[in-house]
C-alpha cells in the first residue's frame, strides 16, 4: 500500500494542469471550458446555411483526470461545429436551443463521460483493501518461521 500512494504522490507532482481543448500532450488534469453536443439545431436554425457542419450542443466548464470528465457545470447553449472547436452563442440560438434541449441531454463518449465510475470504483476498491488490511491485523510481513530445523545439535 505504501508503494501505491508512493506512486501516486509522485504522478501528482510531476503532472501539470492543462486546458481540455489545448493541444495534445501528456498531462492528468484536464480543466476549462470544453464544447458538447446536445443534437440537431432547433428550427428554423437547422435550414441556415450559415450554421452547416453546426449542432445544438452545450459549453461548460469541466475536470478531468486522464481526459475523463469527473465533473462539468455552468453549461450554456450554443451551436457547436462537429469538431468540437468553434461555437456561436448567438442570443437568438441561445434561446433556440435552451428550448429545445436541457443541459442533460449532452452527448458524452464512453470514456469522456462514463469513465469517472471506473476511477471512483478503483477507489473504493483501494480503500476496501486498506480497511480490510487493518482490520486483519496490519499485514505484517515479518511472520515468524520455525528455525530448528536449522539448528546443529550435538548428539551424544
Amino acid at each position: 500500500m505504501k508503494q501505491i500512494i508512493g506512486v501516486l504522490a509522485f504522478v501528482v507532482a510531476i503532472s501539470t494542469a492543462s486546458s481540455a481543448h489545448a493541444a495534445p500532450k501528456v498531462a492528468i488534469f484536464n480543466t476549462g471550458e470544453h464544447l458538447f453536443h446536445a443534437g440537431d439545431l432547433p428550427a428554423p436554425y437547422d435550414q441556415d446555411p450559415g450554421l452547416t457542419g453546426f449542432s445544438a450542443g452545450y459549453r461548460c466548464e469541466v475536470f478531468g483526470l486522464f481526459w475523463a470528465y469527473m465533473a462539468w457545470w455552468d453549461c450554456k447553449a450554443a451551436a457547436v461545429d462537429e469538431a468540437r472547436t468553434t461555437y456561436i452563442d448567438a442570443p437568438e440560438i441561445v434561446a433556440a436551443i435552451d428550448a429545445a434541449y436541457d443541459s442533460g441531454d449532452i452527448q458524452t463518449g464512453l470514456w469522456e463521460g462514463k469513465a469517472r465510475w471506473l476511477f471512483f470504483l478503483l477507489i473504493l476498491f483501494g480503500a476496501g483493501a486498506w480497511v480490510y488490511d487493518l482490520v486483519r491485523g496490519g499485514g505484517d510481513d515479518d511472520e515468524e518461521t520455525d528455525d530448528d530445523d536449522d539448528e546443529v545439535r550435538a548428539v551424544g
